[in-house]
């Protein structure tokens, strides 16, 4: 059996918190083609670990990108704002910190929408 990792832990946590939200798909990687619209894909950009006590606790910090799907760009913002407040309201436990880094609508079809969203994620591991 693997072993589930930081990143494994972190995108899942989201992902459960997200899935909340009503009429949005969550995919924790791109979509199938012909997938659900408005729906919401997650990629991991990034990690760093430091500080805390090395021989104990460590913080890791990861770079987490959210786009938002949908068919007009109303909808779009409508999905990204319940996603940022969901983020921030219902923290995922084990979570230090949640920043959002950076927002922007994207340039593409003119049938789907997409706006990116890049949050900071801080947690901890523990060595055992």
């Amino acid at each position: 059996m693997s072993e589930v990792t930081v990143l494994q832990t972190v995108r899942d946590a989201v992902a459960t918190k997200l899935d909340e939200i009503e009429g949005l798909t969550i995919y924790k990687n791109q979509p199938p083609s012909g997938g659900a619209v408005p729906c919401a894909t997650m990629l991991v950009l990034g990690g760093n670990m430091h500080g805390g006590y090395p021989d104990t606790l460590q913080f890791v910090d990861l770079l987490l990108q959210v786009d938002v799907w949908a068919f007009t760009p109303e909808n779009r913002d409508i999905y990204a704002d319940k996603i940022i407040d969901k983020v921030y309201r219902s923290r995922p436990a084990g979570f230090v910190d949640i920043v959002l880094r950076g927002c922007r609508d994207m340039p593409g079809e003119e049938e789907v929408w997409r706006k990116v969203l890049e949050f900071r994620v801080t947690t901890t591991v523990t060595k055992t």
